[in-house]
């Protein structure tokens, strides 16, 4: 579950700090705005003292609804706006769903809008024509249990191809490598993406965590 937290808060940091004021932030929020309903592909590392953890993904993407599956279905996480399944594969297909209704921080790393929110009050510094870093100003270094984030886009496009998010410091810190292989804009969803179809997947088991 660790894993899926930090890939999850870090797909969304890379979306979701872009409306910080400056003229990188706000050209490539325009940017993704007007892609609306995106599938975005890629991988990620997250690397701290337990090791390396390597995993692809897509993410199906509608304003804070999504749909993200990681390691060619071995994790599949639906999010519907208020209900979040999580579908886990342990070889034989989806063998457990856990439902829940987030909230608090945890609503924070699904809701891009909560999110920025949550992380406003970072330390905002561009580099060049194509990347930026938010560092956390508060007195122990972290906020929300994160110290930094550095975001690199494409200047062709304005879209982001890449963030690094550290949590934590020293050496006890976690860093979350995301690297964005396609960015296909423009996409038509239907709701029922969105929604776990539990019948599906009659051999699983259903864990109520509402």
């Amino acid at each position: 579950m660790k894993r899926l937290t930090i890939l999850v808060s870090a797909m969304l940091m890379t979306i979701g700090t872009m409306a910080q004021n400056g003229r990188l932030l706000s050209s490539t929020l325009e940017r993704v705005e007007k892609d609306g309903a995106s599938v975005i592909t890629g991988s990620a590392t997250v690397s701290g003292p337990a090791g390396n953890d390597v995993m692809d993904f897509s993410l199906s993407l509608s304003g804070n609804r999504f749909l993200l599956n990681i390691d060619d279905g071995e994790t599949i996480i639906w999010y519907d706006s208020k209900t979040l399944w999580r579908g886990a594969d342990y070889g034989d297909g989806i063998e457990e769903i856990y439902i829940s209704t987030p909230v608090g921080g945890e609503t924070a790393m699904l809701n891009p809008a909560e999110l920025l929110r949550q992380h406003a009050g970072f330390k905002l510094t561009e580099s060049g024509q194509d990347s930026f870093a938010l560092t956390s100003t508060s007195a122990d270094g972290t906020t929300h249990g994160i110290s930094s984030i550095n975001v690199k886009t494409d200047p062709s496009t304005m879209r982001p191809k890449a963030v690094d998010m550290t949590m934590g410091q020293g050496q006890s810190a976690t860093v979350a490598s995301v690297r964005i292989a396609e960015w296909k804009p423009g996409q038509k969803f239907e709701d029922s993406m969105f929604t776990c179809p539990v019948k599906d997947y009659p051999d699983a088991d259903i864990i109520d965590l509402r």
